[in-house]
């Protein structure tokens, strides 16, 4: 009996049946380790947000007062403030930064208070007393207002454009949606008396 062995052009059809499986299945791949990349990011964020929840019990509520982003070797950072409440050092640290942020400065994440229709313009980040007025009014509405966000823009895929996770004052993460600078409300000239 005569056993009868591929033909060159059945041998180069399962290869290019190979390679067009492979084809299809690497974006899948590349699209679920991006997805598992920006899970991970989510849950650093909530841990953060559970780490800054327990500094917020512990000073009557107030946030830390330190800088947006450590440039400054001297200046408190948000890690500095939640040093007692966050021991794991891993969670500043989004597994999608791949420009080395993390090895630079700590974090992967940037702190700054805004809301999602509003951002705290210079003169109120700057004024402590004005922030924790905006704070305690946005406290009603947390869901509102974000206090830390992705340092880039390593997410891609959320609605609008959006390529940042969030942290919520209430201690929840999601999609950043980047909000929008307003002018402080100025009252509308009165009307012209009748004739």
């Amino acid at each position: 009996m005569k056993r009868r062995g591929f033909t060159l052009i059945e041998l180069l059809m399962v290869i290019s049946i190979i390679v067009l499986l492979i084809g299809l299945l690497l974006p899948a791949l590349g699209k679920a380790r991006q997805v598992a990349r920006r899970t991970v990011c989510m849950s650093n964020l909530r841990q953060i947000g559970i780490g800054l929840q327990g500094y917020r019990d512990a000073n009557g509520g107030m946030i830390p007062e330190v800088q947006t982003l450590p440039v400054d070797p001297f200046a408190p950072t948000i890690m500095d403030a939640l040093e007692k409440h966050l021991t794991n050092r891993n969670v500043w640290h989004c597994p999608a930064d791949r420009d080395e942020l993390f090895a630079d400065l700590g974090t992967s994440y940037e702190y700054f208070i805004g809301f999602y229709l509003v951002m705290i313009d210079l003169r109120q980040a700057n004024d402590k007393k004005k922030k924790n007025e905006l704070l305690r009014f946005f406290s009603r509405v947390p869901s509102l207002a974000f206090i830390m966000t992705d340092a880039e823009s390593w997410h891609p895929g959320g609605p609008n454009g959006s390529a940042r996770n969030a942290l919520f004052l209430d201690g929840h993460a999601d999609w950043f949606t980047t909000p929008t600078q307003v002018e402080p409300d100025v009252p509308d000239p009165p009307d012209p008396p009748e004739s």
